[in-house]
Parts: C-alpha cells; structure tokens; sequence
C-alpha cells in the first residue's frame, strides 16, 4: 500500500463525571484538500468502519475518524452508566477541539516525517470552543512554531460531519446547536425519530456474545448481526471481522467493545429527557432537527428498522433541501464500502466545498453573535 494512504493516528482528551479517558483517532492526510469529513462510528463499532471511505475520498478531501469511548482503540469507562449520548457529545467535542488545535502541526500527504524538534515552551491560542467557555489556554511544550495549515481557498476547510445510527445523532446534536462548526452533515440511516423496534433489536445482541475462540466464529458472529450492512464481498467481511475483535489474553478473541454500553442502552442513552412529544413510537429528537439549519444528506437502506421510509420522508417535508438516497437490498446501515454509496458521499462533501463561504474566526477575545 503506497504511505500516503496510511492514515496519522492521534488521541484526544474527553472525561466523565468520574474520570478523564483517552480517545483513539485517525486521519487521512490529504495534500490539496476541499474539504474535512469527519466520521463517526455506530453503537458496537469503531473508527476503522471507515477506512475504505477515506482511502477512496483521500486525493479530494481530508478524512477523520475516530473511537466513542468504550469502542476500538479508545479507554473504556470506569462507571458503565456514563455511556450515554451525554457522554458522546462530550467525546465529539473533545476530538473537534483535538483537530483545531493539532491542524496547523499537520503534514499533507508525505511518505516520512524528519525528526522532532528541540521541545520549548510556547503560547497556543485558544480555539472557538475554549473562547466560548472562557478557557485559558496553558503553556505548551512543543517544537518550532507550526506553519500556517492549509486552507479552503475562500477561508477554513468546510467540516461535515458523517455519523452512522449512533454517530449521526451525535452529528445532530452537534449541528443544533448555535455557533457550531458543523458545515454540513450526513446522516447515515439515522434520523431525528428512532423506533423502540429498531432500538430492541439492537439491544437483543449488545454486549451479551463479545468473546469467541477463533476469528472465524468472530466472522460468522459479524455476518449474523450485520447482515443488514448489505451484500458485502467474502474480503469484506473478513476485514470487517479483522478490525472487530481483538486477542482477549485467555487463546481467544473478544469484540473491541465494552460490553458495558449495553447498560446505556438500556437507560436510553440519556435520551429519556430530550425525547420529545412522539415518545411512544420511538426517541423522538424532532426537535433539534428544527434547529438544523446546515445542508443535509441522508444516507437510508431501503429495508432500514432504525430509519423508516416514513421518517425519511418527514424529513424531507419538513427540510425540503434535504437530500435521501436509499439503497436497495441494505438495511441498517449501508456499509459505506460500495462504489455507490462512496460516490454520493464525495458528491456531497465536494459540493459543500463549492458552495461554502469563508467563515473567519472572530478576533481573540470575541465571541460570534449566538444569532450568527
């Protein structure tokens, strides 16, 4: 495989109510970007889901992805009941400031890095979200000044944000919300109602099967419980089982989750509070789909339990602009390693490059208006 399409692993920061904990991130580096899409993962699964997606899109766009807490690379929690989407907001805000602050340090696509740099002391500016909560930022200890990253031509990369079930609420959340960085977002087979059957199903399986003795039951496990991810190669399967599980210490192989975020599920995800007026069809967060104002693309399967043809409609009605794109014979949810899919989401990313004005960041010390 050439280098450059080796992804540049990091972590970010996040914490608890009881505890601070790492989490694992990769990017694609990319030598003349358009854009930056940032992709997050569903319920059991974890940052190499998108792999494929970010070697495909790599000459274009600048490609990141990364571990919830308790998924794949990233540290599991010490007490299970903080797995919830409170806690996922938290670790999303942890990676976007990751990004921010580490951006202007990162190389384009290269085969090789020279040596590190005499550390020294310096000052960091504080980003957007550290303005917005009147942090300080501290003193550093790093190499030479970074140069200046490279930028959209009109001003900042646009940022989209792509969030399969799990991670496409997240990505809702964060794009409701005023002053976000999200540009635009792609909603993988997610919408603003989830059904109790959809959320049932899942929780039928999570956490309750996540060891096994070889990577073929590993395999066959994966091809049971994803097979809605829709008609995948023998390869992908494999590669999808290789990057799942992980040697458990004991001769066998384990899930690279942490069976606990079965609890959270249970508890609704923390949802129960924000669910609105629709309550028993499903978790009903049609409330902050108003509050969405960024340009959207829905990724749906045709025979999707989490994202009914109906809602995905409703969306529609509601947001005219809003872009479906449904697959036949996929269920929850498109894989995102087939040509197809591939191409509408690289079509979208592209688009919002063209379209997206320059969006400066206000002069230290200055918030945007909360109208902005």
């Amino acid at each position: 495989m050439h280098d450059s399409l080796l992804p540049h692993t990091f972590s970010a920061l996040s914490m608890t109510a009881h505890s601070f904990h790492r989490l694992a991130a990769s990017r694609w580096a990319c030598a003349e970007p358009q854009a930056r899409l940032i992709c997050a993962h569903g319920l059991t699964r974890n940052r190499h889901d998108f792999e494929p997606l970010a070697r495909a899109l790599q000459a274009e766009i600048e490609v990141l992805s990364f571990d919830f807490s308790g998924r794949g690379d990233s540290d599991r929690l010490a007490a299970p009941s903080d797995y919830g989407f409170a806690q996922y907001e938290m670790d999303a805000l942890a990676v976007l400031s990751a990004i921010e602050h580490r951006a202007a340090a990162w190389p384009t696509a290269q085969r090789s890095h020279g040596p590190e740099p005499q550390a020294r002391v310096r000052h960091h500016k504080p980003n957007w979200w550290q303005r917005l909560l009147g942090f300080r930022p501290p003193l550093v200890l790093g190499g030479e000044e970074a140069p200046e990253p490279a930028r959209h031509p009109r001003g900042r990369l646009p940022t989209v944000w792509l969030g399969t079930s799990m991670g496409g609420l997240v990505g809702l959340m964060l794009a409701a919300r005023a002053n976000t960085p999200i540009d635009a977002l792609v909603l993988n087979d997610v919408g603003p109602m989830v059904p109790w059957t959809g959320i049932s199903r899942l929780a039928s399986y999570v956490g309750r099967h996540t060891r096994f003795d070889t990577q073929e039951e590993v395999e066959a496990h994966l091809r049971d419980v994803c097979r809605d991810f829709g008609p995948l190669t023998d390869e992908q399967w494999a590669t999808l089982a290789a990057t799942s599980a992980e040697a458990d210490g004991k001769g066998g192989h384990a899930l690279r989750y942490d069976p606990a975020i079965a609890r959270g599920l249970a508890l609704g995800g923390g949802l129960f509070g924000r669910t609105g007026l629709r309550w028993w069809e499903g978790v009903d967060l049609w409330h902050l789909w108003e509050q969405v104002h960024c340009p959207v693309l829905v990724l749906r399967g045709a025979e999707s339990d989490i994202l009914p043809e109906a809602v995905a409609r409703e969306m529609q009605r509601r947001k005219p602009q809003t872009r479906v794109v449904e697959f036949a014979g996929v269920g929850h949810a498109p894989a995102l390693v087939d040509a197809a899919q591939i191409a509408e989401v690289r079509r979208f990313v592209l688009e919002q490059a063209a379209r997206a004005p320059a969006r400066a960041e206000p002069p230290l010390g200055q918030l945007r208006p909360l109208s902005a």
